[in-house]
């Protein structure tokens, strides 16, 4: 009788090769489900990274569009001197008015 990590030639009796095609049958099953298993895991973790990588995005475009909106306050921060206000509007225009 052959070993049964040997497959089957004309040698090995029916019964035989039967065992070992049936062997061979359920490790590619068992690999195969540990596969689908390790995949799934992956996919969540995949899934996850999108997801946070989603977020980051949101928050960084509306971060940049802030900072759109407060350059285009900054554009009307001139002082009649060509000066820019290094604080808010409001205060910018009294801060200059008081210096001029």
């Amino acid at each position: 009788m052959e070993s049964p990590l040997s497959p089957p030639n004309l040698a090995t009796s029916s019964a035989d090769a039967l065992a070992w095609y049936k062997t061979q049958y359920e490790q590619l099953e068992l690999e195969l489900a540990e596969f689908k298993d390790s995949s799934l895991e992956l996919e969540r973790e995949l899934e996850k990274d999108i997801e946070a990588a989603e977020k980051r995005e949101r928050v960084l475009q509306e971060r940049a569009e802030g900072l759109s909106f407060e350059v285009e306050e900054w554009k009307v921060c001139l002082c009649p001197m060509g000066f820019i206000s290094s604080i808010l509007c409001p205060d910018c225009e009294f801060w200059f008015s008081n210096i001029v």
